[in-house]
């Protein structure tokens, strides 16, 4: 099952309809209210290292200032403007973004983007796969992609967008390739020293999430286990994974995805089947990954999913937090 979401403030009152959008974004942005009518609509997808979104948005301001040093976010966020307009107000990088143009931000530094009658597609980007294209992820805040050099990087992500929901899960990390050539080609001027040894690291770092997917439920899984099957050694292992965490950390964390994803599938196994079956420890060592990561545990998670609607906006706010650990 490819997960997704929708909102949308059509049919809404007004004041409701905000208050809705103010929750779908709390995980990610401060929004607040700007002069002119009010249209959100949202749908959003999970892909291989991407976040993939289409936004009909005015009225609207999103602003992360405060919270840029408290929530941890660490990827790049690429708009592509199909039709009105985004304003950057000063600490964005940019004044202006219009139809044709793709506008980059870096989620570690602070950004302030007003919708103006905007239809725009958002791709949120792991750091290692920016780092891949371009290098230093830092040079793209405030970037600007203007045509022609826009063209075939946005017609791709039209395609995705266009396709998403039926787009094969197991192909995903082949799209995820797909857009770092195509960012690679359209950023060459950007290109810095490095990229090609992030290159280098995210085919190791691919070999490395193929076999954790793989192995999930064997309890075995381990450093020595995977320097064994990939032929890495370990200090480049860790090396490979040591800012976010370690590699320990990271099989925890696919592990509490995977009986995350189960649940929003409706599984009423119980925790502790649902543990057995991906590889913890015990219910108890679950029980302390899930809340970490997704701040509830898995029964109260589940909880959660059995009482909100589809089409509600804790729904998609529940879903896009779970999908933030693609993107480490």
């Amino acid at each position: 099952m490819r997960e997704e979401f929708s909102f949308s403030s059509a049919d809404r009152d007004p004041a409701e309809a905000f208050a809705a959008y103010v929750e779908l974004y709390a995980h990610g942005s401060d929004v607040i209210r700007a002069s002119g009518p009010l249209l959100a609509e949202v749908r959003g997808w999970r892909f291989e290292g991407l976040l993939l979104f289409e936004r009909k948005l005015s009225g609207v301001i999103h602003r992360r200032t405060a919270r840029v040093t408290t929530d941890g976010f660490d990827h790049v966020v690429a708009h592509v403007v199909l039709d009105g307009q985004l304003i950057g107000n000063g600490i964005t990088g940019f004044d202006r973004a219009v139809a044709g143009d793709i506008a980059f931000v870096d989620t570690i530094r602070g950004n302030d983007t007003e919708a103006r009658d905007a239809h725009v597609l958002t791709v949120s980007i792991a750091r290692h796969l920016i780092e891949v294209a371009v290098g230093d992820a830092g040079v793209l805040h405030g970037r600007v992609l203007n045509p022609p050099a826009s063209l075939m990087l946005a017609d791709y992500i039209k395609s995705l967008v266009r396709y998403a929901s039926d787009v094969d899960p197991r192909a995903a990390s082949a799209y995820a390739r797909a857009l770092v050539e195509l960012l690679s080609a359209a950023l060459a001027s950007t290109r810095v020293k490095g990229a090609d040894a992030a290159q280098r690291d995210y085919l190791r770092r691919e070999s490395v999430e193929r076999l954790i997917a793989a192995e999930l439920a064997n309890r075995a899984l381990s450093s020595n286990l995977i320097t064994d099957a990939t032929g890495l050694s370990r200090s480049t292992l860790y090396r490979l994974f040591e800012r976010h965490g370690g590699i320990a950390r990271l099989i925890g964390l696919r592990r509490a995805d995977a009986v995350r994803r189960s649940l929003e599938a409706g599984s009423m196994e119980p925790i502790a089947d649902l543990a057995e079956r991906f590889g913890f420890v015990s219910e108890g060592h679950l029980s302390r990954v899930f809340a970490q990561a997704y701040g509830a545990p898995p029964g109260s998670y589940r909880t959660s999913v059995r009482a909100t609607p589809e089409a509600d906006a804790r729904t998609g706010r529940r879903r896009w937090r779970g999908w933030m650990g693609e993107l480490i």
